[in-house]
């Protein structure tokens, strides 16, 4: 726990300094890269995804975002990048907090078009509790 504390001071003041000196997405990025060793360590991710590979994520949200040219919005898409490596630093954020958004972020596939639309058995479940035939 004493180490927690530790790296949370020290992250809190390099981002005092970067945000009253204005920050840039590379500086932004760098420090991820810097906690990610502990991050993983500390909350057990090295069972299910490894450093390289989580930074590879990291940096593809970062160029998702790439094409904002607007001041404002990249100042804000820095403290947001900020604030959520902070929760995580302060161990604010719990573990299925980050297997959910970091480690299996993929959603579900979309059925397929020429699957089967509906058995007769179900629009005759659906018909008979009177659920609407719009959504079959």
């Amino acid at each position: 726990m004493a180490a927690a504390a530790k790296i949370a001071q020290k992250f809190s003041a390099q981002s005092t300094a970067a945000i009253a000196g204005g920050s840039d997405a590379k500086q932004v990025f760098l420090e991820t890269c810097r906690i990610l060793p502990w991050a993983v360590k500390n909350y057990q991710l090295d069972e299910l995804i490894t450093v390289p590979v989580l930074r590879k994520k990291i940096a593809a949200k970062f160029r998702q975002t790439s094409d904002v040219s607007d001041p404002s919005a990249r100042a804000l898409l820095y403290f947001k990048a900020r604030q959520e490596l902070e929760l995580i630093v302060t161990q604010n954020k719990q573990r299925h907090h980050l297997l959910t958004e970091w480690v299996f972020e993929e959603k579900a596939p979309l059925p397929k078009k020429d699957a089967p639309k509906i058995s007769e058995f179900l629009k005759n479940f659906y018909a008979s509790n009177g659920v609407p035939h719009t959504l079959f």
